[in-house]
């Protein structure tokens, strides 16, 4: 058996892998092996100590990527030739067969394999090449046509990736939202799938993955390493929760460095070499402004005014596992004092009454919940919960009849808006204002919702409408 070693070969430094020269070295492993153990066999007889740093520097070099095997066999003996007074050893003339591997010890696998036959002698030399002086080899003839040059050999054989396709899930994307990104035909040079053991490194400039092994930041880019495994990988994309304008770059570039396990290098440490593949998305941040008015719808003999009615609440889309709804994430507005007085003049004509009350609260409004629904664009994707709740200090009305008599009364005040028809409320004082609403997403976009007595709602969004119009469109491509 001979048991030759070739390592280095396509680590750093790798004319296939980052454009430099191409190192390897060949020892014979079971030389070394033996010398290690005579030398501890010596340290024992000495009573000396183990050198550990000896034995590190054996255990490196015996960290090697491909291992030579050979099996020479005898099929035939013709006749032995003895040696002579010279010191010539016997020469054994027959049928002989080598069987010659190339053997991947990292993944144990072979990665090139031959074998020849010959009449003559065991070092290859042919019967015929003998006689006619020409010296001809079988083993190196073999060797010459199946293993050179040793360097493309393994080249052929690792199927380092050089072509990658990437396919996200979405186009377009919202802030804090996940998708899966699909990592396909993790191809060599010849479009071949790589081989299971290769890896490859993925760069992403905004977002995160969640999976992959992280590596130290490029660049202020992140990047994680992967086993190319069968060629089909997915790639957990999470988009920055902050809520900004981006175009975000995914790039993939394979890695000289291969293996599953420690050695020859850890996942962690694995370095990127050349990009093979990338692909860009957007990333929209969809906010706005819901403007929300009381207004009175002022008829007959009633005569309303409210004193500063307009609250401003901010909002923004937050991703769901559908493509297609988003949940509305609002904000509450500041507390207002609002003073409210209205005229009423009622009964008989020929005797008439005038009444005049007074309100004064303190209100806050806000968007608590709701969804935007991009599948359902008739009606109005726009869907949001607003909620109001006021704190009274004031409740007052003054009555005068025909007669002139007065009478002033101080009212109970409620912790509802009654004149708002609103249809909730919860225990902590908040009312839902008025129905469901339905809005467009189109900007100066306006709804308004009557409650009793002429009083009631006003509402006017204000956006800007292309993000909303990528994310509808994202929603559009899913369906296809």
């Amino acid at each position: 058996m001979i048991d030759n070693v070739v390592y280095g070969t396509l680590r750093e430094g790798s004319i296939f892998c980052n454009g430099a020269p191409i190192q390897y070295d060949e020892m014979d492993r079971e030389g070394h092996e033996q010398l290690e153990q005579l030398v501890d066999a010596i340290s024992a007889s000495e009573s000396v100590p183990p050198d550990l740093e000896a034995q590190q520097i054996f255990e490196l070099q015996l960290d090697v990527d491909y291992v030579w095997q050979a099996r020479l066999s005898l099929d035939k003996l013709d006749e032995i030739v003895p040696g002579d007074e010279q010191g010539d050893t016997s020469t054994v003339w027959g049928d002989w067969t080598l069987e010659l591997k190339l053997v991947n010890v990292q993944s144990n696998e072979t990665a090139r394999e031959a074998m020849v036959s010959w009449n003559g002698l065991a070092g290859g030399w042919t019967s015929a090449g003998w006689e006619s002086g020409s010296k001809e080899n079988a083993i190196k003839n073999m060797v010459r046509e199946e293993f050179l040059p040793i360097t493309q050999v393994i080249y052929d054989y690792e199927r380092i990736p050089r072509s990658v396709e990437l396919q996200p899930e979405k186009r377009v994307i919202g802030s804090d939202e996940e998708m899966l990104i699909g990592v396909e035909k993790i191809h060599d040079h010849q479009g071949r799938v790589s081989r299971p053991w290769q890896r490859i490194v993925v760069e992403v400039k905004e977002g995160q993955l969640l999976n992959g092994t992280p590596l130290e930041p490029a660049g202020g880019s992140k990047r994680y390493a992967f086993m190319v495994g069968d060629g089909l990988l997915e790639v957990r994309y999470k988009s920055p929760s902050k809520c900004e304008l981006k175009t975000e770059e995914v790039k993939v570039y394979n890695s000289c460095t291969w293996g599953q396990t420690p050695v020859p290098v850890p996942m962690t440490t694995t370095a990127s070499a050349q990009e093979i593949g990338s692909t860009e998305f957007e990333i929209v941040c969809a906010e706005g402004v819901l403007e929300y008015i009381d207004y009175v719808d002022r008829s007959g003999d009633d005569s309303c005014h409210v004193e500063d009615t307009s609250d401003f609440l901010d909002f923004e889309l937050s991703p769901t596992k559908d493509s297609c709804i988003y949940k509305i994430k609002g904000n509450s507005s500041p507390q207002k004092t609002r003073k409210q007085k209205c005229e009423d003049t009622k009964g008989n004509p020929g005797c008439p009454h005038k009444v005049v009350s007074w309100r004064e609260y303190e209100r806050q409004t806000r968007i608590s919940g709701g969804v935007v629904e991009f599948r359902d664009l008739n009606r109005g994707p726009f869907r949001p919960i607003v909620e109001y709740r006021n704190r009274y200090t004031r409740c007052e009305s003054l009555r005068t009849d025909c007669y002139g008599n007065e009478e002033f009364r101080k009212q109970v005040c409620t912790g509802t808006d009654a004149l708002k028809g609103a249809n909730s409320v919860s225990d902590d004082g908040w009312v839902t204002a008025g129905p469901q609403l339905w809005m467009q997403f189109q900007d100066g976009q306006k709804s308004r919702h009557f409650g009793l007595h002429g009083q009631g709602l006003n509402y006017i969004l204000h956006i800007d409408e292309e993000p909303f119009r990528q994310l509808e469109q994202g929603c559009l491509d899913s369906m296809r």
